[in-house]
């Protein structure tokens, strides 16, 4: 869900050193943000561009053994990604797994979760409800 490469951007500029992997299921999408990222003049290095089905890649970051410091996701209400857009993303159906799914993958002390979404069927009450399941922020601070 990194479209265009905004919080990807924003994410590495903001800490040197940093590795920010941009994950979209859309190739279009990820060639945009590679090129936004060069316009702005940050550093090749700081990026992994992923075109991939967002659980897909997220199960196999969970078989590796792979471990992130904070994630940021804009999950759509509807998508396709993955090879030939065959798989199919429905937020209403998906994004509870998915926020379960990440907690996996975050270290035992991470750095923040951002979850954006924009869908009336997802008031910020119940998106409250579903990140509650991440362990602890920065020093045990919760959500």
């Amino acid at each position: 869900f990194g479209y265009t490469g905004g919080s990807t951007m924003a994410a590495a500029a903001a800490t040197k050193g940093v590795q920010v992997t941009h994950l979209d299921g859309s190739k279009t999408a990820v060639t945009w943000a590679k090129r936004n990222a060069d316009a702005a003049g940050l550093d090749e290095s700081s990026f992994r561009w992923i075109a991939d089905d967002v659980m897909t890649y997220v199960e196999r970051e969970i078989k590796r053994g792979s471990r992130y410091d904070g994630v940021i996701f804009d999950p759509p209400a509807f998508g396709r990604g993955g090879k030939r857009n065959q798989k199919i993303w429905k937020l209403q159906d998906d994004l509870p797994l998915l926020v379960s799914r990440l907690n996996e993958l975050l270290v035992d002390d991470p750095s923040f979760v951002l979850l954006t979404c924009h869908d009336p069927e997802w008031p910020h009450y119940r998106l409250a409800e579903l990140l509650s399941s991440f362990r602890p922020l920065g020093g045990g601070r919760g959500l």
